[in-house]
């Protein structure tokens, strides 16, 4: 959810931000909490008040990512933001979260941000030990951003144990998973991502 009706839907589908909040209000009814996610492109910043703002009146968590799609695709460059929007708009997340608001990303993941487009991970990544992905077929790999890739073993062939023991270290030197850096903080028993996920779960 990229922000209200004019900034969210003319990329998506007509409609699409009625629908997102029609979900919001059923789930909410049902006790279910709701966790968005919104992508700080070039119109995702100007729409990131209401966004924040819809959080606070429905009591949902909002999440939120830099542009990671190819800088260099044409079809991509219109939706980079200036670098001051883009950072102007990190500020603001990062003072409504220390207001209270619900921000799922930790002050650190929120600083790590800040270095976009540059994206070398700040900490050792956990990805194939603290975590996997298993795609549709039965592919286990380290991290979702790999699947599709070949070379990983099938763990409907040869069992999840198999393909567990065959993991190899991705080794990245690049990661556009920026939600990682509180996942990897807190397998790490970092203070700081101990303490967001603790106040994540209790605001639930």
């Amino acid at each position: 959810l990229d922000g209200p009706p004019g900034i969210n839907d003319p990329y998506k589908a007509p409609g699409a931000h009625d629908r997102v909040v029609e979900a919001m209000e059923a789930c909410r009814r049902a006790g279910k909490t709701v966790w968005t996610t919104t992508v700080l492109h070039r119109h995702g910043c100007e729409g990131l008040g209401h966004v924040l703002d819809l959080s606070r009146r429905m009591g949902s968590w909002a999440s939120f990512r830099p542009l990671t799609e190819d800088l260099a695709d044409p079809a991509v460059q219109a939706f980079v933001p200036d670098r001051g929007a883009y950072l102007a708009a990190l500020d603001r997340i990062g003072a409504a979260k220390r207001g209270g608001a619900r921000v799922v990303n930790s002050h650190r993941a929120l600083e790590f941000m800040r270095r976009w487009p540059d994206t070398t991970p700040p900490s050792r990544c956990l990805a194939g030990r603290a975590s996997v992905a298993l795609d549709e077929r039965g592919v286990l790999y380290p991290c979702s951003l790999l699947i599709g890739q070949p070379g990983f073993p099938d763990a409907a062939e040869i069992g999840v144990r198999a393909a567990m023991a065959q993991l190899s270290d991705p080794r990245c030197d690049r990661c556009t998973s920026f939600e990682n850096v509180d996942f990897n903080g807190l397998c790490q028993l970092r203070p700081w991502a101990i303490l967001n996920t603790l106040d994540l779960v209790r605001r639930r």
